[in-house]
């Protein structure tokens, strides 16, 4: 099973991508989890290396999508 984790802050493209995941899984049989945050300063501090992808908002507030990316490398390298 894949885990795929989305930090978007805006509920509208959030669900656009949730229902691109979904289509994913049924239409492929991927079995794949997939998890919403909101906030990506609360994403990195619960973030513990055990996603298989994660999407990034570019433009958030608190973090942008590039910082949390670096943010992610440090804790993460692979």
């Amino acid at each position: 099973m894949y885990r795929f984790i989305m930090v978007e802050d805006e509920e509208e493209h959030a669900k656009h991508l949730m229902d691109f995941c979904e289509r994913l899984r049924d239409e492929k049989g991927v079995e794949l989890s997939l998890e919403w945050e909101k906030n990506p300063v609360n994403f990195i501090e619960k973030y513990r290396g055990n996603a298989d992808l994660i999407f990034l908002d570019i433009a958030m507030p608190m973090m942008n999508g590039m910082d949390a990316s670096r943010c992610l490398r440090d804790l993460d390298p692979n």
